[in-house]
């Protein structure tokens, strides 16, 4: 009797990259690696858009020379994961103006604006940068929607921002 074995294929960061200058992906649709698998990602609308922005301009003019203030770009988090946070408030490093992707000691903390990805936030994102050692996650919600209770003292490296 035989038996069938079925696997996932999973990607590394090179392959990942390989595929992406290939440009088999659509140039205008967004895409992540978490875990080995290719995630697509909503493509930002107004609203988000002028939140990240909104920040990036909070975060540049607060901290000035001391962080920089990368937007939606590239993170190395291991071999087989290269999340695009919204923002990623780093370590002043010169490498950062140059062909170099930040890895999560690079990181002070990161922030996540949730319009149409809250479940995919809450459930995947949260856990993730939490395990991969990102000392801090701030998430906004785009439309004022709360977690439960008990959501907080489970994943303490989260912060809620009220955006307007």
């Amino acid at each position: 009797m035989s038996t069938e074995t079925i696997t996932k294929k999973l990607f590394t960061r090179d392959e990942f990259q390989r595929i992406l200058d290939a440009g088999i992906f659509p140039p205008d649709q967004r895409f992540e690696l978490i875990r080995g698998e290719i995630i697509e990602m909503p493509s930002p609308g107004g609203r988000h858009v002028g939140r990240v922005n909104r920040l990036t301009r909070l975060f540049v003019t607060r901290f000035g020379e001391s962080a920089v203030v990368s937007v939606q770009n590239a993170m190395c988090v291991d071999d087989f994961s290269e999340p695009k946070p919204d923002i990623s408030v780093c370590k002043p490093l010169e490498e950062l103006f140059g062909a170099f992707i930040p890895d999560t000691g690079d990181v002070f903390f990161l922030v996540e604006i949730s319009d149409t990805s809250i479940r995919y936030d809450t459930k995947i994102k949260i856990p993730f940068y939490a395990q991969a050692g990102i000392p801090e996650y701030w998430k906004g919600f785009g439309d004022r929607r709360r977690l439960p209770p008990n959501f907080k003292s489970e994943y303490q490296l989260q912060r809620e921002l009220k955006l307007p």
